[in-house]
């Protein structure tokens, strides 16, 4: 049986009060015993993606801002497919470990968006250099996997 371990509140403000570190993968505000910060550097590391303020991609947001996870933003399509391979990834180190997970990644809805956004790009191939996906900052809870 999963149980709640906790949540980051509903702003920025609450979240860093709370102690939570903002995840760039997948723009979630995350209590420590959620947040991968491995995972999140090699995310960063291998791909560097650029955000933007808007969907025309002509404002770009450094990434020092970004990762304060204070404001939506817009990416590419290829970032939005790497972001679903690494909250695969962190959804699955988390249960091989018996480690909490945050209820976005550990979403079933999330994984069945993410394997219909590959589906799509297989058979119905989009420019994956489009700025066409705007990225919610969001609060999950942190949960046990068992």
């Amino acid at each position: 049986m999963r149980k709640v371990l906790g949540d980051c509140g509903d702003s920025p403000a609450q979240a860093r009060q709370r102690g939570c570190k903002f995840d760039t993968i997948s723009f979630t505000w995350s209590l420590p015993a959620c947040f991968n910060a491995e995972l999140v550097d090699d995310f960063r590391r291998q791909y560097g993606f650029r955000y933007f303020e808007d969907r025309g991609g002509t404002v770009e947001v450094p990434y020092e801002i970004v990762a304060l996870g204070e404001r939506d933003l817009h990416a590419s399509w290829e970032e939005h497919l790497i972001h679903c391979i690494y909250t695969w990834r962190k959804f699955h180190n988390s249960w091989s470990l018996g480690l909490p997970v945050d209820s976005y990644v550990g979403s079933l809805n999330h994984t069945h968006h993410c394997g219909e956004q590959w589906i799509e790009q297989l058979y119905s191939p989009l420019d994956i250099y489009s700025i066409n996906t705007l990225i919610l900052v969001k609060y999950p809870t942190c949960v046990t996997n068992g």
